[in-house]
């Protein structure tokens, strides 16, 4: 009959026994999926600085689409870009990347300026009076590999870390 040996058995189990921590766990889903969201979050701000400006006075129309937006839309954009906080939901990690607050062009239907999840919403899909410009579409596609790569060598760093 085989014997075998093995050393250093109840160690690997005391490491393992980190992993089942809930603190743990929810440690590293909050570090993995922000490294996610910030290569998602980079790549939405090229395409952000890669937005045509047009006048403030310019105006589109059916026959005439906007091409572009104003300085001060591109700026609110530009700062109001940001990942939320941590959510989990039946056990599936989560950030979010999007925009929030309004910029600086004051208008009579927004007296406080625009909402910047409107404008980008319109600039990304298009309206009636606006080219579509899929900033937003384009950065998740090209950011999708990159920031996958990210998560699973963060992943393998935070466990590395624990089970030391």
């Amino acid at each position: 009959m085989a014997n075998m040996t093995w050393k250093g058995l109840k160690e690997y189990e005391r490491q393992l026994e980190k992993l089942i921590d809930a603190n743990v766990v929810r440690g590293i889903a909050s570090n993995v999926v922000y490294v996610g969201a910030e290569v998602l979050a980079d790549q939405i701000r090229n395409g952000i600085s890669s937005l045509p400006v047009v006048a403030n006075d310019v105006h589109g129309s059916d026959a005439e689409k906007l091409s572009g937006i104003t300085q001060t839309q591109k700026d609110g954009l530009d700062e109001s870009l940001g990942i939320s906080p941590l959510r989990n939901e039946g056990g599936r990690y989560s950030r979010k990347v999007g925009f929030d607050g309004y910029n600086a062009t004051k208008t009579r239907q927004y007296p406080n300026g625009q909402p910047n999840a409107l404008i980008a919403r319109a600039v990304n899909s298009g309206t009636s009076f606006r080219q579509k410009i899929p900033f937003v579409d384009s950065a998740i596609r090209s950011a999708r590999k990159d920031a996958e790569k990210a998560m699973a060598e963060e992943f393998d760093k935070s466990i590395e870390k624990v089970m030391k």
